[in-house]
């Protein structure tokens, strides 16, 4: 049976603690509390992301940059703390005035070379996520399959979205070759199709399609019908505008003469 230690009296001794002693030891001189002037060995920048972590050395020559008072701390993470002043921020870091007249001077320089769109993002990343959760209608322009020669002279069009009975050669990867086949399934949920004397053996002696990207096929043979024959006359058209734009006509020089 446990003995019951609620009813003994228990005796607390005071410890001092450091506040108790203070006012026995000797206070330390102002100068030695200071951090020393010139050099201050690697101040440690460090943000909440561990990648973010960067060791600066950075060296003051001006003794008041290393006074108390101009030494604010600043916990900006658990692990480091970060001693930034604003003297020395202005001594050592661009100021963002100068950050703005670069960022626009860069903009400039990229305009005169090429296109830019600052609403359109070239991160990886994001292009990536984009893409594998793409809704269907944006997976149908993506899986687009160039036409053959034939075909391009034939009606003036690059390319066309891939769809059942088109016949597709394939010109890259494993299973390229002469053979021409009718493509079986779209497949949008995989970005593949399905072709129908493209197979492989599985191990148990079953015959399964292999998918192919349908940028790696030739599109040897259409399936139209009327609406696909509206958007072959309308990328015609737009490509026939294209070839046309900027050049001068003999009516408009005469024209421009008159």
């Amino acid at each position: 049976m446990r003995p019951n230690t609620h009813t003994h009296a228990r005796t607390h001794t005071h410890t001092q603690g450091p506040n108790d002693l203070a006012h026995t030891l000797p206070a330390r001189p102002r100068d030695e509390r200071r951090p020393p002037a010139g050099r201050i060995p690697a101040i440690i920048v460090a943000s909440t992301s561990p990648r973010c972590v960067r060791r600066a050395k950075v060296e003051i020559q001006r003794e008041d940059l290393t006074q108390d008072k101009h030494m604010p701390i600043v916990k900006g993470c658990s692990l480091f703390l970060r001693f930034i002043t604003w003297q020395f921020k202005s001594q050592f870091w661009r100021t963002e005035e100068w950050t703005l007249q670069h960022h626009r001077h860069h903009q400039e320089s990229i305009k005169d070379k090429m296109k830019l769109n600052p609403y359109v993002t070239s991160s990886r990343r994001k292009n990536r996520k984009r893409h594998f959760n793409a809704p269907s209608h944006i997976r149908r322009k993506i899986m687009s399959s160039p036409l053959s020669k034939e075909l391009r002279q034939k009606y003036n069009v690059r390319s066309m979205p891939i769809r059942k009975d088109d016949e597709v050669q394939v010109v890259r990867g494993h299973y390229k070759g002469q053979q021409i086949g009718k493509v079986v399934q779209v497949y949008r949920k995989k970005y593949v199709i399905y072709i129908e004397r493209v197979q492989r053996e599985k191990a148990n002696g079953t015959t399964v399609h292999v998918g192919i990207h349908p940028s790696k096929v030739v599109i040897t043979r259409l399936k139209l019908d009327k609406d696909r024959k509206k958007i072959l006359e309308r990328k015609a058209k737009s490509r026939q505008d294209g070839k046309e734009k900027g050049k001068y006509k003999e009516e408009t020089i005469e024209k421009m003469q008159e």
